[in-house]
């Protein structure tokens, strides 16, 4: 082995480390009840609504690259819980509007204010110029990555209708 080769497996090796870790990390956030998707879904419709506080389920389900039963049956779910509010277009009866409850709205906040404090507290531990300088270099590399990845999936979509 090259130590090129050497080079770019120790970079994998962390990566898949990180990878792990950073997951582990997930699993362990608790949200008062909620799943993590559950969390996810209740932080779009709170971050993405329009200026009626409201967005379409098509708009979640695009946001999230999910199809839109998929986003339904998640939506169902809180709905039930009474955390989201459903609601018909008084233009087209096809077109379904969620937004948060009052209940939903506060378990959100109390949700978002706990990662805040959580977040806080890590920025202090691990300094605020070291944690802005983490935080940009894991930005440009998600986007590379995702970027390098929709590469990979085009050629294999392109390899796969050559055969």
């Amino acid at each position: 082995m090259t130590e090129a080769e050497k080079g770019a497996k120790e970079v994998q090796d962390i990566f898949l480390e990180n990878a792990a870790m950073f997951q582990k990390v997930c699993d362990r956030i608790q949200f008062e009840g909620l799943s993590r998707s559950e969390f996810a879904m209740l932080h779009m419709i709170h971050c993405k609504k329009d200026e009626r506080g409201k967005m379409t389920l098509s708009e979640l389900a695009d946001f999230l690259e999910v199809s839109s039963p998929a986003v339904s049956r998640m939506i169902k779910t809180l709905v039930d819980k009474k955390y989201i509010v459903k609601s018909p277009s008084e233009k087209d009866r096809r077109i379904s509007y969620v937004s948060l409850s009052p209940e939903g709205e506060a378990l959100y906040e109390s949700c978002a204010e706990r990662m805040r404090n959580i977040g806080d507290r890590t920025m202090e531990a691990m300094g605020r110029e070291d944690m802005i300088q983490m935080l940009g270099l894991l930005q440009r590399f998600f986007e590379t990555f995702e970027k390098e990845l929709d590469k990979d999936i085009n050629t294999g979509k392109e390899n796969s209708s050559s055969k």
